[in-house]
């Protein structure tokens, strides 16, 4: 499994040939899989390659079948609450999984505080509202302690 925060700025290769450099995750609108990566293709070009292009996300470069397209609307996991409404704090990573491309886990930050003090935290138990993008998490999922991640 990798962190979607560590994709971005890998070079993105197809057949030997550079297409560009990943400037963002684009997830699906239920939060639970990758959608494509958005690139930056020049100096003031962009690019979005969907995730039925990509072939593989290496270590050191993502490789392509197919080509980057237009950009598309960028859908984001932003806020995070639970299930009572209680406002949590921010989505900051997810986790994906590198074979099926969907995402495992969303890493929340309650605050800097918060995050001195006790760390971020890792929750695979989630739902996503698809009009506002915000991770809805069960009401005892996030007082849970972390699901074992690598750096």
């Amino acid at each position: 499994m990798t962190r979607a925060n560590r994709l971005i700025g890998l070079p993105v290769v197809r057949g030997g040939s550079r297409l560009g450099v990943v400037d963002g995750v684009n997830v699906s609108p239920c939060g639970h899989r990758l959608a494509g990566l958005f690139l930056q293709t020049g100096k003031l070009r962009a690019g979005y390659l969907p995730a039925e292009s990509i072939r593989l996300l290496g270590e050191n470069a993502v490789l392509a079948d197919g080509g980057a397209t237009r950009r598309v609307k960028r859908f984001a996991l932003r806020r995070a609450r639970d299930t009572s409404g209680l406002k949590l704090g921010v989505v900051t990573d997810a986790l994906i999984e590198e074979q099926a491309l969907s995402v495992e886990a969303v890493e929340l930050s309650f605050g800097p505080i918060d995050d001195l003090l006790r760390g971020r935290r890792w929750v695979d138990d989630f739902s996503v509202d698809p009009s506002s993008g915000d991770v809805i998490v069960p009401c005892d999922a996030w007082r849970r302690r972390d699901i074992p991640v690598e750096p």
